[in-house]
C-alpha cells in the first residue's frame, strides 16, 4: 500500500513539475495555437505600478508553461465533445454552426477613430499633390455580414465604423466600404466561410469586395478591367481544422484559380525592400499585356493575402505591401515605385492602436509636394561636397543591390525640405540630423541614377522663403 501511495505521489509530482521543467524561457516566441507573440518577461521600472508588474508576470508564466499548447488543445476538444462548446483563445461559436473570432467588448475609442481619419486624409493629400489617385477601402468583420448568426444576447453596434465613415466623407477622402455589397451578396453566396478562417472573407467575398474597389477606380480609369467569374476555375477544397488550431471541422471552401493569368510575379527588390516586422508581406507583379494600364501600389491587410489573382491582371504593375506600420513610409515606397494609384486597404477591426499605433498616425510627416514651393526665389545658402555626384555614381556602379540609399551631408545652414528632380520626375528626400549637421537621404533604384541625363537636388530653406537648386549630373 505504501509503495502504491509513493508511486502515486511521484506521478503527481512529475505531472506538476514537468510544465515547470519545460518552461519556455526563449525570447521572441510565437504561439501557433493563438497566433500571437508570447509575453516577454516584464521589466519593472519607476514608471511601472506593482499591480501592472504582477499582472504582466502572471501573463508571462501562463504563456510560457510547458505543454501549454497541448493543454489548450485537449481542453478545446474535451469541451467540444462533452458540451458542444468551442472554447479557444481565438474563436467562439455562433448560431447554426457559425464560428466567429472571439467577441471582445466593442471599442469606443472615438478619439482614436478621428485621428485615424486624419491620418488617411494625410495619405490622400500626399498622393494627390503628386498627381496619383488615392482610394481607401474598409472591409467589415465577419460579424457585420452575418450578424444574424452571432451568439444569442450579443448586441453588435459597431458605432466606431459609422463614425469613421462619416469622418471620411466630411474630409472628402475617396473611399469604399464593402460591407453593403457583401451583405447583399451573402443572400445568394457564402462570402465568409461558416467555420473556416473566421477572420477573413473567402474567395467569393474577395471577388465581390475587390470588384467594388476596381469599380471605384474606373471613374478615373474607364478602360480598367474588372474581374469576371468566367476568368476563373472555381472549385472547393476540404478544410479539416480551424486555422492556427487543432479544432476539427469538415468544411469545403471556395478557391478561385485564374484560367489564363497575365500578370507575372517579379523578384525585383524581393530581398531589399524595407518592411516592418508587423507587416512582412511584399509582392510585385508586372503585366506585359497591359503596358499602358496604370500602376498601382496596394497597402494591404491580411484580407488581401493570396488575393492578387483578383487585381493584378487589371494593371501594368501591381505592388503589394503589408500595411500596418509600413504605411508610415509611404514616401519611401512612392519614391521607388512612382505609382499612378495608391490603394490603402484594411479591415475595420484592424483600425486600432495595435496595428496603427496612435503616436505613428499622429506624428507621421511627409514633405509637401515641390509644386507648392517651386515659385520660391533661388539663393545659395547650403554647401555640399564637390564630389557628391561622383560618389553617387560610384555607389550605383559598385553595389550588388538594386536599391541604394543615396545620401548627402549638408553644411553652412539648415533646411526644411529637400527634393530630387531626375529627368523631370520629383522624389522626396528625408531630412535627418547627425550630430550638429543635417543629412538628406533617399532610397532609389540605382538604374535611375546611372541612366539619368539630368539630376538636381532642390533644398528649401529652414524658414521656407528660399530654394537652392544644385546640379549633380555635371559632377559625374
Amino acid at each position: 500500500m505504501k509503495r502504491i501511495n509513493l508511486i502515486t505521489v511521484i506521478i503527481f509530482a512529475v505531472i506538476l513539475l514537468l510544465p515547470l521543467i519545460t518552461f519556455n524561457f526563449k525570447p521572441n516566441q510565437i504561439s501557433t495555437i493563438d497566433n500571437r507573440k508570447l509575453t516577454e518577461f516584464p521589466v519593472f521600472n519607476s514608471n511601472s505600478s506593482i499591480t501592472e508588474f504582477v499582472k504582466d508576470l502572471d501573463s508571462y508564466f501562463n504563456d510560457r508553461l510547458g505543454f501549454r499548447t497541448s493543454f489548450i488543445t485537449s481542453s478545446v476538444l474535451i469541451q467540444d465533445k462533452l458540451f458542444g462548446v468551442l472554447v479557444h483563445p481565438l474563436y467562439t461559436n455562433g448560431e447554426e454552426g457559425y464560428v466567429f473570432l472571439n467577441l471582445r467588448p466593442q471599442l469606443t475609442d472615438f478619439d482614436y477613430v478621428n485621428e485615424f481619419v486624419d491620418f488617411v486624409a494625410k495619405l490622400q493629400t500626399y498622393c494627390q499633390e503628386r498627381e496619383a489617385n488615392f482610394l481607401f477601402s474598409l472591409e467589415p468583420a465577419k460579424q457585420t455580414v452575418y450578424e444574424q448568426y452571432l451568439p444569442k444576447g450579443v448586441n453588435y453596434k459597431n458605432d466606431r465604423v459609422k463614425l469613421m465613415l462619416r469622418g471620411l466623407a466630411e474630409k472628402n477622402v475617396n473611399h469604399v466600404y464593402t460591407a453593403p455589397a457583401l451583405i447583399e451578396a451573402s443572400k445568394q453566396t457564402q462570402v465568409y466561410n461558416i467555420k473556416y478562417d473566421a477572420g477573413h472573407w473567402n474567395d467569393h467575398g474577395a471577388f465581390v469586395g475587390i470588384s467594388l474597389m476596381l469599380e471605384a477606380l474606373q471613374k478615373d480609369y474607364p478602360s480598367l478591367n474588372l474581374p469576371k467569374k468566367d476568368d476563373y476555375d472555381i472549385f472547393y477544397e476540404l478544410r479539416t481544422s480551424l486555422p492556427v488550431s487543432y479544432y476539427p471541422i469538415n468544411e469545403k471552401v471556395p478557391v478561385y484559380t485564374l484560367k489564363n493569368p497575365q500578370a507575372v510575379r517579379v523578384d525585383v527588390y524581393k530581398d531589399e525592400i524595407k518592411t516592418n516586422e508587423t507587416g512582412w508581406y511584399y509582392s510585385h507583379y508586372k503585366n506585359p499585356h497591359k503596358p499602358s494600364a496604370p500602376k498601382i501600389l496596394v497597402f494591404m491587410g491580411s484580407y488581401f493575402l493570396d488575393k492578387e489573382k483578383f487585381i493584378a491582371d487589371s494593371f501594368s504593375e501591381t505592388i503589394f505591401v503589408h500595411s500596418y506600420k509600413n504605411i508610415q513610409d509611404l514616401d519611401y515606397y512612392f519614391n521607388i515605385f512612382q505609382p499612378d494609384i495608391v490603394l490603402f486597404q484594411t479591415a475595420d477591426y484592424a483600425t486600432k492602436n495595435t496595428y496603427y499605433p496612435l503616436d505613428l498616425i499622429q506624428n507621421v510627416y511627409y514633405n509637401p509636394a515641390y509644386s507648392t514651393k517651386q515659385n520660391l526665389p533661388t539663393a545659395d545658402f547650403i554647401g555640399i561636397a564637390a564630389t557628391a555626384g561622383q560618389e553617387w555614381k560610384k555607389a550605383a556602379l559598385n553595389s550588388d543591390k538594386q536599391l541604394i540609399d543615396f545620401t548627402l551631408p549638408l553644411s553652412g545652414g539648415r533646411i526644411s525640405y529637400a527634393y530630387a528632380r531626375i529627368d523631370g520626375k520629383f522624389y522626396d528626400f528625408r531630412v535627418l540630423s547627425e550630430n550638429s549637421r543635417q543629412i538628406i537621404s533617399i532610397v532609389l533604384d540605382k538604374d535611375i541614377i546611372l541612366s539619368a541625363r539630368n539630376i538636381q537636388v532642390i533644398l528649401i530653406s529652414a524658414d521656407e522663403t528660399q530654394q537652392q537648386v544644385i546640379s549633380l549630373k555635371q559632377l559625374f
